[in-house]
């Protein structure tokens, strides 16, 4: 079963309609609360977005077949990055790993009925300065300073051509 409506909650917009994959910066693209983030200088004005949590919840049905398998397994391709993952208002894990699947069985946690996924993602961005605070690293590939901390991919944080979207600029649409 592939989890369909997903919804995203950050800084005082709640509930946005999306589909993953998807970021927190395409979600706001698609519902017109950024401009594209990529395009000109758009990224100088949206970098310190990264700043902020956000929030990704699904409800969703489960019927008699899926409930009466012997395993429940809940699958997340990639999970960008640092998450906690909460299954029916139950923690489940804890995550910092972009690049792995993560795989968990949910069949003592599923209900019949309405069930609930929230996925609480941290700033990556706060991460980076708080690692790099603690255990100064040194980057040469032109990255986010503290990006070396965390399983991520590296043209997320400037390196090669990817953007600065992380980078401390100077304004946060309202």
């Amino acid at each position: 079963m592939y989890i369909k409506n997903w919804k995203m909650d950050f800084m005082q917009h709640k509930n946005l309609e999306c589909t993953a994959p998807c970021s927190m910066y395409s979600v706001l693209y698609e519902h017109k609360i950024i401009d594209d983030p990529f395009y000109g200088l758009n990224e100088r004005n949206y970098a310190r977005l990264s700043d902020n949590d956000c929030i990704f919840h699904a409800e969703f049905e489960l019927k008699d077949d899926i409930l009466s398998k012997e395993f429940t397994d809940l699958v997340f391709y990639g999970l960008d990055t640092i998450c906690d993952i909460y299954f029916n208002d139950r923690l489940i894990s804890s995550v910092k790993n972009m690049h792995r699947r993560y795989i968990y069985d949910v069949s003592k946690l599923v209900k019949k009925g309405v069930n609930t996924i929230n996925l609480y993602f941290k700033s990556p961005t706060k991460y980076f300065k708080k690692m790099n605070a603690r255990h100064y690293t040194f980057t040469d590939v032109n990255c986010l300073p503290g990006a070396a901390h965390l399983r991520k991919a590296y043209c997320m944080s400037g390196w090669d051509w990817g953007g600065h979207l992380d980078k401390d600029t100077t304004s946060i649409p309202r």
